[in-house]
Order: structure tokens, then C-alpha cells, then sequence
């Protein structure tokens, strides 16, 4: 069994004219980074794949984890399809894994690798997937090779006007 954390950049500024790859985080995305940090803080996460794009490293940044993240080019303007083929790169080593991207790509795949879960968690998922939502999946595989569509069950999914 292992856990994937899908998490989605908090909320970006747009004012400042930057080119999407260098947005950085408005105050209501850095607010909403710190509540999911909280959130975050009891998951035993082994690695971090995030996208190098200034707001997923803000994002990832005031998650202030203890694991050094790997910044992954191929994340940003990735389909959801790009993503599950990351995931499935994974050192099987590694049984808890945080990756932070973009939509529509992270919604995406938390849809299909959870695309058979009838519970409360995916339903919730399906609902929409705002900035800084997290999903977290369980995924029946023994090898992160093995990730297919189908494969999870979302245990939960969280967004951050959910949280204190």
C-alpha cells in the first residue's frame, strides 16, 4: 500500500504582470498555505515532487516540511496523464508521497487513479478542486510502477476554508 498526497498550489497573484511561470502567492494563497500546513503535519511524508514554478515553491515553502523536495520541470503545464507517469517513477522505497502541482493536472489524476471510490472523500473531490485543496489517496499497489487508473481510494480531501 502507499499514500499519495495530491496538493494544489495555493492562490496566486495576478496583479503584478509576471508571466504564469513567476506568479507569485497572493496574501489569501499564503493564509491558506499555513492552514495546510497544519493539516500536513502529522502525514509521514517521504518524499516531495513539486513543480518549480514560483507559486508551487512558495506554496511547498510555508508547508515547512523536513524533506528535501525535488523540483520537477515536467509537472507545470503537465496533463493529469504526465503526472501519474511521475508518480509511478517513484523509488518503491518511498511509501508516502506529497506532490504539489497545478490544475488541471492534479485534479485529474486524484479523478483517475480514484475513478472507481464511491466514498464521501471522492465525492467531495469531484466537487471541485480550489487552490491549496489537498487530496490524500490511498493506493492499492505494492510498486509506485504499478499506479493505474482505478488504483486509489481518497481518504479525504480537504480545502483550506475548511480548516481553522
Amino acid at each position: 500500500m502507499k499514500t499519495l498526497l495530491l496538493l494544489r498550489h495555493a492562490k496566486s497573484d495576478w496583479s503584478g504582470g509576471e508571466e504564469d511561470f513567476d506568479r507569485p502567492l497572493n496574501e489569501r494563497g499564503r493564509a491558506a498555505a499555513a492552514r495546510m500546513a497544519a493539516e500536513l503535519a502529522g502525514e509521514p511524508i517521504d518524499a516531495v515532487i513539486c513543480s518549480p514554478s514560483v507559486r508551487t515553491r512558495q506554496t511547498l515553502e510555508l508547508l515547512a516540511l523536513r524533506v528535501e523536495p525535488v523540483f520537477e520541470q515536467r509537472i507545470y503545464e503537465a496533463g493529469s496523464d504526465r503526472v501519474i507517469g511521475l508518480i509511478a517513477e517513484t523509488d518503491d522505497r518511498l511509501h508516502h508521497l506529497l506532490l504539489i502541482g497545478h490544475m488541471p493536472a492534479i485534479a485529474g489524476a486524484a479523478m483517475n487513479l480514484a475513478g472507481g471510490d464511491t466514498g464521501e472523500g471522492f465525492r467531495r473531490l469531484r466537487e471541485g478542486y480550489p487552490t491549496a485543496a489537498l487530496a490524500k489517496l490511498n493506493l492499492d499497489v505494492a510498486s509506485w510502477r504499478d499506479v493505474r487508473p482505478g488504483c486509489a481510494r481518497v481518504e479525504r480531501f480537504v480545502r483550506p476554508r475548511e480548516l481553522a
